[in-house]
């Protein structure tokens, strides 16, 4: 990400629903010995998407809920459109922790980078009980046609409520 390129990046299909599930299994080690549930919603089997990428920001986000969850239902949804990971937290105590954890604030600046570069919208949501991060990736070629102004506004508008 480091040396901006013209050229584009290439896309390959990825099997989501797998992908995901062995992701999942890779960091229950991070759970420890917490009272914590992993419910996904994948309502996708496979996306032509930019693979490496793609599984570089959803292993970071995957990472990040893992870790800093406190006990309750870590929920992974996912479609054709975007995809979407909360988790509890632990409201005075989790703040302070991950505003100090270096990885935290790296692996969310590394997925920040990634979806500027590939024109996706990502968001980051914080209440006192829970985090929601939001990615959603727009699966059109803009070399071949662009989305008017007043779609992508209402795009952005409705993003929170279609993943």
């Amino acid at each position: 990400l480091a040396r901006e390129s013209e050229r584009p990046i290439d896309k390959s299909d990825v099997m989501i629903r797998e992908r995901c599930n062995q992701l999942i299994d890779d960091h229950r080690y991070l759970l420890d010995d917490r009272e914590i549930d992993v419910q996904t919603h994948i309502r996708i089997d496979t996306l032509e998407i930019e693979a490496d990428l793609f599984l570089i920001v959803l292993t970071n986000l995957l990472r990040n809920a893992f870790q800093h969850s406190a006990d309750g239902i870590i929920h992974v949804d996912m479609s054709a459109k975007g995809l979407e990971i909360s988790n509890p937290v632990k409201e005075a105590i989790a703040i302070r922790d991950r505003s100090m954890a270096t990885g935290f604030r790296l692996g969310l600046q590394l997925v920040k980078r990634i979806c500027q570069k590939l024109d996706w919208q990502f968001n980051y949501s914080e209440t006192s009980s829970k985090v929601v991060v939001r990615v959603a990736w727009f699966l059109f070629d803009k070399n071949i046609m662009s989305v008017p102004t007043g779609i992508q506004q209402g795009v952005n508008n409705t993003m929170n409520n279609t993943l």
